[in-house]
């Protein structure tokens, strides 16, 4: 019962691995939200292992289970019939499978491989701090010599 729970949490940070290695702008950025989504959802399948089936235990201990819906009832009969028409033709469920998988991997390259747009490294943003309540018309002489300085050469 436990084994779907373990086996996605597994799939989901070995997917977001890769994250971990990239370089650049991307790595610093995508890193650390992989490291802890990752970390997130290992830590959360270590309560669903461990604490909740205990909570379970001392807080449902005198609940009566209760009837499904019919309409749920409706949909599993449903689901059922669906994968048993399915698992008498295992061939075609595979071949369809396989060619659905190489129709997908053949669009891979229509796809973009930038994972963050371009960006304009050579703009900065400069942060000018005055006393409080200096009006706009007061800072902007300041930001007029700011500018006037700064766009020197070092060289002039």
């Amino acid at each position: 019962m436990r084994a779907p729970v373990v086996y996605a949490t597994f799939v989901v940070v070995l997917v977001l691995a890769p994250m971990l290695l990239l370089s650049g702008l991307q790595g610093s950025f995508f890193g650390p939200l992989a490291a802890s989504f990752s970390l997130a959802t290992l830590a959360s399948l270590v309560v669903a292992l461990t604490v909740t089936p205990a909570a379970a235990l001392l807080l449902l201990t005198r609940t009566e289970p209760h009837a499904e819906g019919a309409w749920l009832t409706r949909l599993k009969d449903r689901h059922e019939l669906l994968l048993r028409r399915w698992s008498a033709f295992p061939r075609r469920v595979i071949i369809a499978s396989a060619i659905v998988t190489l129709l997908a991997a053949a669009a891979l390259p229509f796809f973009g491989s930038e994972l963050m747009p371009p960006f304009r490294e050579g703009h900065f943003v400069v942060q000018a701090l005055a006393t409080p309540g200096t009006s706009l018309t007061a800072m902007r002489p300041s930001a007029r010599a700011w500018r006037a300085t700064s766009w020197r050469s070092p060289a002039s």
